[in-house]
């Protein structure tokens, strides 16, 4: 286990608190954002060429 690899001590201690954490946040979803077209062209203007170099693609969710 990843837990024990690291030292972190024993697992079943924190357990319970993790579970409780992901059962708190397991529906959450990131924010998405509307650009009105006018600002989505301007920021394509100034930012294409860095947007096209490092593979960001509009409408697509950047990779993790």
């Amino acid at each position: 286990m990843v837990y024990q690899r690291l030292g972190l001590g024993d697992f079943e201690q924190v357990r319970p608190a993790l579970e409780a954490y992901f059962a708190d946040t397991a529906d959450y979803q990131t924010n998405r954002y509307q650009l009105a077209p006018e600002l989505r062209t301007e920021i394509a203007r100034r930012w294409g060429a860095y947007v096209e170099k490092h593979g960001y693609y509009p409408g697509k969710p950047a990779s993790p």
